[in-house]
């Protein structure tokens, strides 16, 4: 049998010990909550006909998650048959900057019940076109908008004639 010496009752006073410091653990929580419910017909295209959803006042947007439901309310007319995306863009009212693409639509045929931007929870295509839950995202510590005062707005890039998209849903980030 092995026999072990008795444990130290003191430190030897040589050593340094670590002292406890404060630890900064990055803080994600958001604290701008914004409810979204508005609607985007005609030229979706233009940066002065999209929909603002975020306007801060002299400081940057941070969006981070959210929930968005998408749908057409009025049949698009529009002249283009090109696939177009609808997104959010980041605008400084002059210049919109896409960031993230949410849905497609056909601007000449997309027609009343269609969902533009939501999650298809059947897989019968027919009851698809009527049955949607909301779009969910996370974007983690969140985009930032590129200048202080931008706006987050939504559109689309193929303009949609006499056709509206009803958008409704829940936005969160912070300002800063």
């Amino acid at each position: 049998m092995i026999e072990l010496p008795p444990p130290r009752t003191t430190i030897p006073s040589g050593i340094s010990l670590p002292q406890p410091r404060d630890v900064a653990f990055p803080d994600f929580t958001s604290n701008v909550y914004v409810p979204v419910t508005t609607a985007i017909s005609g030229t979706i295209s233009a940066a002065g006909t999209m929909a603002i959803l975020w306007s801060p006042v002299e400081t940057k947007f941070v969006l981070r998650g959210g929930y968005l439901l998408a749908g057409c309310v009025t049949t698009c007319t529009g002249t283009d048959a090109k696939l177009g995306v609808l997104s959010f863009y980041d605008s400084d009212g002059t210049t919109p900057k896409v960031f993230m693409p949410l849905g497609f639509y056909t601007p000449t045929t997309t027609a009343i019940g269609d969902i533009v931007c939501g999650v298809f929870p059947f897989a019968n295509a027919a009851a698809a076109r009527y049955t949607a839950v909301p779009f969910s995202f996370d974007l983690g510590r969140g985009y930032t908008s590129v200048a202080k005062g931008n706006k987050l707005v939504i559109g689309g890039n193929r303009d949609i004639g006499a056709g509206a998209f009803n958008i409704t849903g829940l936005l969160w980030g912070v300002q800063e």
